[in-house]
């Protein structure tokens, strides 16, 4: 079984909180973990629409392809050349329109994801400065009171 070098990083802060008690290591220790979870779950949403997205390009490049070989049979039964020229032109249109329609579902897709990702991030952050203060706040109250015991 491979080593897990965050593992290793919390065990070597772990041992280093218990020598030095003015620094809560349990705190330090329990938000960077949720930290890497945060970013695990970020990078899962978008490797899961990525994966979204490759389906959708392979299924858009396999119906375009079928689609082709309709056209070009159709095309080439055509012995009218304008009606020729008539269905190329129709085709040429109903090929751009579903092909912006189809760039648009992919972009939808990816702006979701990132926006849940982006969400997820924020979260966390604001919840590490929320931790980060009340912290800050408990480590100077105690540096206040070993202060008035000295004095």
């Amino acid at each position: 079984m491979q080593n897990n070098p965050f593992s290793d990083a919390f065990k070597t802060l772990e041992s280093f909180g218990k020598q030095n008690n003015s620094i809560n290591f349990n705190e330090i220790i329990s938000a960077s973990q949720q930290n890497i979870e945060t970013m695990q779950r970020a990078s899962q949403l978008i490797v899961d629409s990525m994966q979204s997205i490759a389906k959708i390009q392979s299924d858009i490049i396999q119906n375009s392809t079928q689609e082709a070989v309709s056209i070009f049979n159709d095309i080439a039964s055509s012995k009218d050349p304008r009606e020729s020229a008539s269905k190329q032109a129709d085709y040429a249109k109903s090929a751009f329109e579903k092909a912006a329609k189809d760039i648009q579902q992919i972009a939808d897709i990816a702006q979701k994801a990132n926006g849940k990702a982006v969400d997820l991030l924020s979260k966390q952050v604001s919840q590490n400065i929320t931790q980060l203060s009340s912290v800050a706040g408990a480590n100077q109250a105690n540096n206040n009171k070993a202060a008035n015991k000295a004095a």
